[in-house]
């Protein structure tokens, strides 16, 4: 008798939260590979996507890109960031990390420039992009631990 096993909760959801995008990266867990997952508009359904689409893709744990100036201190965007965390929290029992994300956007942008794209044209594609960076440099530091 052949036992029904289901891997449960395999896949990291990158976070880049934006006021009017959320950009959204995926990697499974143990692997160093991280996908661009798309963007969402920063409306009042935004949160519920997310929430759907872990469920969907079977999401164990998310990284929240958090916003800190060079310094390392808090922004205007650091607080938009913290509220949209607790809101986070509050609606699911997904582990739910807050990850410096210092230079995410211009490391991003150098990407796409690499693509020959323009950033200034193509901000839904830099949102998951430097979603992508975010999840990247958490897989990178968490595995050298």
């Amino acid at each position: 008798m052949a036992a029904n096993i289901r891997l449960v909760h395999v896949k990291i959801l990158g976070i880049d939260y934006g006021q009017k995008r959320i950009g959204l990266a995926i990697a499974s867990k143990g692997s160093s590979l991280v996908f661009p997952a798309g963007t969402f508009a920063n409306d009042a359904d935004a949160l519920d996507k997310i929430i759907n689409l872990c469920k969907e893709e079977d999401i164990g744990q998310l990284v929240l890109g958090k916003p800190v100036n060079l310094s390392g201190g808090t922004t205007q965007s650091t607080e938009m960031v913290k509220k949209f965390y607790d809101e986070l929290i509050a609606k699911t029992d997904i582990e739910v990390i807050l990850f410096d994300e210092r230079r995410t956007t211009k490391r991003a942008e150098a990407i796409m420039h690499q693509m020959g794209l323009e950033p200034s044209k193509n901000r839904d594609r830099l949102n998951s992009i430097a979603a992508t960076v975010i999840l990247e440099d958490y897989i990178q530091k968490t595995e050298k631990v």
